[in-house]
């Protein structure tokens, strides 16, 4: 069974760029979020593999990572939903993880950002 996509959100989560979808699987509902935090690092295929080493050694939870996806450094996380409120609950519920898990990670973030010259995508300050 191909996924199904039940219902796709672009928005701003917590002042950072995210999408959220909820997909019907062949093992039930998933949510996933992606949410964009900074741009056009000096990405080469030199360092790559060490960028992304970086962002993969940055601890969060279950389900949920930094990676570098282009010259953007991304945080993907995705959550099995065993029944459906409303896809609106759905979204909040798979994008609380984020919040924390940016909280906890944004200073070691900046300094891999400053590093590879990378641009905060962030469109305010909030915490």
């Amino acid at each position: 069974m191909e996924n199904k996509v039940l219902y796709h959100k672009e928005g701003v989560l917590a002042s950072f760029p995210y999408a959220f979808e909820l997909l019907e699987t062949e093992n039930g509902y998933e949510g996933h979020v992606k949410a964009d935090l900074y741009a056009d690092l000096k990405v080469t295929d030199d360092n790559r593999s060490e960028i992304s080493q970086k962002l993969l050694d940055i601890p969060c939870i279950e389900n949920s990572h930094f990676m570098l996806e282009g010259d953007h450094i991304i945080y993907r996380t995705k959550r099995m939903i065993k029944e459906i409120s409303s896809p609106e609950e759905c979204e909040v519920l798979t994008r609380r993880p984020f919040i924390e898990d940016y909280i906890e990670a944004a200073e070691d973030l900046q300094i891999i950002s400053d590093a590879y010259e990378g641009r905060f995508l962030k469109t305010e300050f909030v915490y």
